[in-house]
């Protein structure tokens, strides 16, 4: 948990510092939550020409991403190789149950 809570930091001084316009919503539902200890982070998106999802994830250090779990680009489920742009939401979510 401390290593989250680390990540959490440094995405955040990232955030302050670096432009708005290199920026991207990212977030967290249910167990996923409660593992990485946070539910939403503004995060710095890495300088390389093409950014996926599955490039986030890594770059949050979550861990290898279960194939259980499912992404969604501003609420719409994609791949993980879908691109990312600034200012999208990228959720990540795992799989839920109900009743």
């Amino acid at each position: 948990m401390q290593d989250n809570a680390r990540t959490k930091q440094v995405l955040q001084v990232f955030a302050m510092t670096k432009s708005p316009e290199r920026t991207l919503q990212v977030l967290l539902f249910a167990s996923l939550r409660d593992q990485a200890g946070w539910d939403e982070q503004c995060v710095l998106l890495p300088d390389q020409d093409v950014v996926t999802a599955e490039d986030i994830w890594h770059q949050l250090n979550l861990g290898p991403r279960p194939a259980s779990v499912q992404i969604s680009i501003n609420q719409r489920l994609v791949n993980a190789l879908t691109p990312v742009q600034k200012g999208d939401e990228v959720a990540f979510l795992p799989p839920f149950t109900g009743g």
